[in-house]
């Protein structure tokens, strides 16, 4: 039987090497935080230069950039060796967000003796195929650094010792300055951490025939761990703490303090542990995050003979997958027309399109108009840019919005009109 199947295996094809490369790029791209670093990779690779948009832009016909925003979008382009201010610009937009289950402001919760992790939903996703999967965790993290320093009388201090008669003596008091540093992390716990069961069908024999219809606020709670195992396995309290007096004393009165809106105050502590671990820090060094729930398991290219791509979050790294090919394939050959050394093109990878892109980084915000009205200005050769370049350029200009289709289904033909569905391998 082995070698039947170790024979099947051999007589399937190759995979093309594209369908490869995408499944390593869906592998590497949990979240659109991690797409977007995936595309920042490659771009820097292939030669581009990056950008910001809180600095000037010193762009030159021929070159290659891209910048980022909120570090879930990315928008690069290609300038055309004979660009002028008021040419046409040829985009692709695609997204790089996908239907989740995202950890809420207050995650920590707690029902029947289980820690969980209150989520939320992200995009029209269908929440019941998210029960009985094995979920990590991956999104961005802040990290919080202070800096301390010694510094002169603070401004405060010196009024109201002033009020009072100049305080010691009119002595300079030292006050400890500390200046805070927020840095941007990626983090990815990818083995299970999280599950969400399923009820026995001993418990609900009538879900078979009247269906299963979670509620998204009571049923959707990942369990991270028991209480008892959690509360056995809780790191030691510092040493000192236990010996009675002072450690505990302060112990208290650091509880006593606690923030509501402190990271250890709004998640359980072993969460904040593993999120520690995986980055290298403190879990008190962690000051907040956006962070999503992802299926550990990977994709793949399956079939009996290769022929498809299983996945999730296919809508849309697929199309941000290959806009961002054609735009690193564009021009490899060297043989341009004069009409595409005069353009520029774009790829642009937006977030939050399954939530309406009405964000700062999403579609429906500036970013396109401002990437080509800075792009036109800075390719102005220090003369003043002259009338309508911006407006010239849209008009010449095409934007291609690429995203997802749904072909026939296997199992169910009448959810797709005959008239206008498609089907696998057949393109339109």
């Amino acid at each position: 039987m082995a070698a039947a199947a170790a024979a099947a295996a051999a007589a399937a094809p190759a995979p093309p090497a594209a369908a490869t490369e995408l499944v390593e790029f869906l592998n590497r791209s949990w979240t659109a935080f991690h797409a977007v670093d995936e595309c920042r990779q490659r771009l820097l690779k292939a030669g581009y230069q990056q950008l910001s948009e809180r600095e000037e832009w010193r762009l030159e016909a021929g070159g290659k950039y891209f910048f980022t925003r909120n570090y879930s979008t990315i928008a690069a382009f290609s300038i055309g060796k004979k660009f002028k201010p008021g040419n046409a610009f040829w985009i692709i937009g695609a997204h790089t967000d996908s239907p989740c289950l995202k950890l809420k402001p207050n995650s920590k919760a707690s029902k029947a003796g289980f820690l969980s992790v209150a989520v939320q939903t992200y995009g029209g996703g269908l929440w019941t195929t998210w029960f009985d999967r094995d979920l990590g965790i991956a999104g961005r993290v802040l990290l919080r650094h202070v800096d301390g320093q010694e510094g002169g009388r603070g401004e405060g201090e010196a009024a109201e010792g002033g009020a009072e008669g100049g305080g010691e003596g009119g002595k300079a008091a030292l006050v400890s300055v500390k200046q805070v540093r927020l840095e941007h992390r990626l983090v990815r716990i990818d083995r299970p951490v999280l599950r969400i069961p399923t009820l026995a069908i001993h418990l609900d024999r009538e879900v078979n025939s009247s269906g299963f219809k979670p509620n998204t606020q009571t049923h959707l709670l990942p369990v991270l761990a028991t209480a008892i195992k959690e509360e056995l396995n809780r790191p030691a309290p510092p040493s000192g703490s236990d010996g009675g007096g002072e450690g505990r004393e302060g112990e208290g009165k650091a509880k006593g303090k606690g923030k509501k809106d402190e990271p250890a105050e709004r998640h359980h502590p072993l969460l904040l542990q593993l999120l520690a671990s995986e980055l290298g820090c403190a879990p008190g060094a962690i000051a907040d995050f956006d962070l999503q729930l992802c299926d550990t398991h990977p994709s793949a290219i399956a079939g009996a003979l290769n022929e498809f791509v299983f996945s999730g979050r296919l809508d849309n790294l697929a199309s941000s997958f290959a806009a961002l090919q054609a735009l690193l394939a564009a021009g490899e050959s060297g043989d341009e027309s004069e009409e595409a050394e005069g353009g520029v093109r774009m790829v642009l990878l937006f977030d939050n399109e399954e939530c309406g892109s009405d964000s700062a980084q999403g579609a429906g915000s500036p970013l396109l108009l401002d990437a080509i009205r800075r792009v036109n200005a800075a390719c102005t050769s220090g003369a003043a840019p002259s009338e309508g370049v911006v407006e010239r350029s849209l008009q010449k200009s095409f934007v291609v919005s690429a995203d997802m289709a749904h072909c026939h289904h296997p199992t169910t033909l009448r959810s797709t009109r005959s008239c206008t569905s498609r089907r696998c391998t057949r393109g339109s």
